[in-house]
């Protein structure tokens, strides 16, 4: 997992191809390839893989037995990400992944949802094609406004409205919240619902969400 997340955040090709399996799923290699690329030089002061608990994942027995490989896993898996200055906090997202050994090696096969057991993949923005983010200074903090080249006005114009919106916000709530925000411009139905949380309905503006605390 380690591996996964230097190879992804250093956009390095090689290292990545071989991480994954040669029987991986079709079209792996390439989705994340891209994702390495949409991840350069975001600012992004945390994001990882790691093993989490909870009880195992049972693999398909299809897909094992297809592999052939010395050992196949389901691991818990979740996606830790914040970002630099607009987060007081790393997010965690579930990964439903699968990967195969062979001999002493581990390579990855596959991040797609597993439907059957309740696993599914979190999608953030660098899943859906380059990104481009607007940090936006909100009183004596800092906000950030994320999304894609395509909604690049929208991004412009959210940015300007950032600043007298958190201090509506603090006015109404108080400083008893951390008096920043991450707004996310989302491009398609598939990203709204994905950052949405799973919030299924695209016949809305927007959406607020809150991590944990």
């Amino acid at each position: 997992l380690d591996s996964w997340t230097a190879a992804l955040r250093s956009d390095d090709e090689a290292a990545l191809r071989e991480l994954i399996d040669f029987d991986a799923d079709p079209g792996f290699a390439d989705r994340e390839i891209a994702r390495a690329q949409a991840l350069r030089g975001l600012p992004l002061s945390d994001f990882g893989y790691e093993i989490t608990p909870g009880p195992e994942t049972p693999v398909p027995v299809d897909r094992a037995d297809a592999l052939a490989a010395t050992e196949v896993w389901a691991p818990n898996v979740a996606l830790r990400y914040a970002w630099a200055d607009a987060d007081i906090g790393s997010t965690s997202r579930d990964i439903a992944l699968v990967v195969a050994r062979r001999g002493d090696t581990w390579r990855l096969v596959s991040d797609a949802d597993l439907p059957q057991y309740g696993r599914t993949t979190w999608r953030g923005p660098w899943d859906f094609g380059p990104v481009v983010t607007e940090r936006v200074a909100t009183g004596s903090t800092t906000s950030l406004v994320v999304g894609h080249e395509a909604q690049r006005a929208f991004i412009d114009d959210l940015a300007a409205e950032l600043p007298s919106a958190v201090a509506a916000v603090t006015e109404f709530a108080g400083l008893g919240w951390s008096r920043r925000a991450v707004l996310t411009v989302t491009g398609s139905d598939a990203e709204f619902i994905s950052a949405a949380d799973g919030f299924t309905s695209t016949d809305v503006a927007a959406s607020t969400i809150a991590d944990p605390v």
